[in-house]
């Protein structure tokens, strides 16, 4: 795709936005080569630019704006904290009528998150010991926010969370980010279709002893549905995303039946 049809495809966004297009960021998107990323609706956009081997996701939008500002400040703190130390960030732009970052590409594979869970259990493991390395310690701490193997890499030497849109919310109990991705590796299945089986059952209560054993808060171990849902649309942050993509977190798209059965595993893995 040539740099005209790039220019082209950001003109009718805009224009579709409504807004004039701001010659500082067409500037910073001439004659680039790139490939559109299919993501949330989120007030952003997302492009693999092939020449310069960078993924670059960017906003004309103040809301988009801001969950760029707030990415930057997370992949910054994340990349402080992971150890050994590892650095894909590559740029950060904000001006008053767009922003955009730049990241690196990241070697590794992202697991499928509507695979059953008990394929995808060996990396929710591996999932769990690098968010200890980062969380160690911190009873309160800032939050991913949307943590599901959609947003994690893997690879042989090292496991990598990213998309950090929602770093702006508030401070939340240790385990937050963790509780949040083994329910998701047991509901995310389910809205493509699957049944639970009884293995999954077993290595769905498993994890659910590991938070446990963590001294998750009782409030996210009790009861995690009501827990994220309460705390989702109290969050600022997190409602406006909620507001923008009703299909972003997956607690408010459980179904009863589901999250009946859900909630029976979770009783018997706190007895």
């Amino acid at each position: 795709m040539n740099s005209q049809s790039f220019l082209s495809k950001v003109k009718d966004f805009l224009i579709n936005d409504k807004k004039e297009i701001p010659r500082g960021f067409l500037k910073n998107l001439k004659n680039k080569k790139f490939q559109i990323i299919k993501t949330h609706k989120n007030n952003t956009s997302l492009v693999y630019m092939i020449k310069e081997d960078i993924f670059r996701k960017f906003s004309t939008n103040k809301l988009g704006i801001k969950k760029i500002k707030d990415e930057s400040q997370g992949i910054k703190w994340y990349q402080k904290k992971s150890r050994p130390p590892f650095h894909f960030l590559k740029k950060t732009v904000i001006k008053s009528k767009y922003g955009f970052i730049d990241t690196k590409k990241i070697s590794g594979v992202k697991k499928k998150s509507w695979r059953p869970l008990r394929e995808n259990y060996p990396f929710l493991l591996q999932a769990f010991r690098h968010y200890k390395k980062i969380f160690k310690g911190e009873k309160k701490t800032k939050i991913h926010g949307d943590l599901t193997l959609d947003n994690i890499f893997f690879s042989r030497k090292k496991v990598v969370f990213f998309d950090w849109e929602f770093f702006g919310s508030n401070k939340k109990h240790y385990g937050y980010d963790l509780a949040y991705l083994f329910l998701s590796a047991i509901i995310l299945p389910t809205l493509a279709g699957k049944k639970i089986s009884k293995e999954d059952e077993i290595y769905f209560i498993k994890l659910w002893r590991i938070l446990i054993n963590e001294k998750i808060s009782k409030k996210i171990i009790k009861d995690p549905f009501s827990f994220y849902i309460t705390t989702i649309k109290k969050d600022k942050v997190l409602n406006e995303g909620y507001k923008i993509s009703k299909k972003k977190f997956f607690p408010f798209l459980i179904q009863k039946k589901i999250k009946n059965e859900i909630n029976k595993l979770i009783k018997s893995a706190i007895c």
